[in-house]
């Protein structure tokens, strides 16, 4: 089944001044959960989707609040879909000079510990104004905390913009995604460069490091198609869809 989709149409995006609420079981089934993960996270709070609708010029989304615990009992344990945290998040496809997808392994401190992604993070308190949620400003923050990559650098970053809606599904993470494509104005090389002098930052200020290290896709099918074999390193299915769209355009 495919998760993404051409974002063709306005995404509005609306906090709710509401929690989520869950049944007294599931509660202690959410806690019981992070009470294994607890010395690696912190319960923070995250927003999370209560209903979303949907014409054919628009997308409206209400989000609420939600617990990170949630968001992880739901990642984990699958529960029925009316106990599901369906997040919201957005992230970057980030294309070199060079024709290269950038990609990094994320940390021992990210709950992807050792998968490969793309940058992204979820919408943080940070991101509403007022009654609206800007999903621009979260793929925004995130490139920049975990690649160094600042979008309003045009020595670096020649444009972005809104290309997909990730979309929930069964065997992938529950969630809605914004999926922005950014075109850059240096070659993988020089990003490889630039990306370990900001790690090494990071490291010597004590900051958080968010991805160990970081790696070039040719924008080649057959190279993707092959790349656990040729690399050693397995791309989940979502990421293998969203690479071969981008040979579509």
């Amino acid at each position: 089944m495919e998760v993404l989709k051409r974002a063709q149409k306005k995404a509005i995006v609306k906090y709710v001044d509401e929690e989520v609420v869950l049944p007294e079981e599931i509660s202690r089934e959410v806690y019981d959960n992070f009470k294994l993960y607890e010395n690696k996270f912190t319960d923070g709070t995250i927003y999370s989707i209560k209903d979303y609708t949907e014409d054919k010029d628009s997308i409206k989304i209400n989000v609420i609040k939600d617990k990170y615990s949630h968001f992880l009992y739901t990642k984990y344990k699958r529960p029925n879909l009316e106990y599901r945290c369906e997040n919201t998040w957005s992230g970057a496809i980030i294309e070199t000079k060079d024709n290269k997808f950038i990609f990094g392994k994320q940390s021992h401190m990210s709950e992807k510990d050792g998968m490969i992604t793309i940058t992204a993070g979820s919408t943080d308190l940070s991101d509403i104004i007022g009654e609206n949620v800007n999903y621009e400003k979260t793929f925004v923050r995130e490139m920049y905390e975990e690649f160094g990559i600042d979008a309003n650098n045009k020595d670096v970053v020649d444009n972005y913009y809104l290309k997909y809606f990730k979309i929930p599904c069964e065997n992938e993470e529950w969630s809605f995604g914004f999926i922005y494509k950014v075109k850059l104005n240096i070659t993988f090389d020089e990003f490889y460069e630039m990306f370990h002098k900001y790690k090494k930052y990071l490291e010597e200020n004590k900051l958080e490091v968010e991805f160990d290290e970081v790696y070039g896709i040719y924008k080649n099918r057959e190279y993707i198609l092959d790349y656990e074999k040729t690399e050693g390193i397995k791309l989940i299915p979502f990421y293998e869809e969203l690479l071969l769209k981008e040979l579509e355009n």
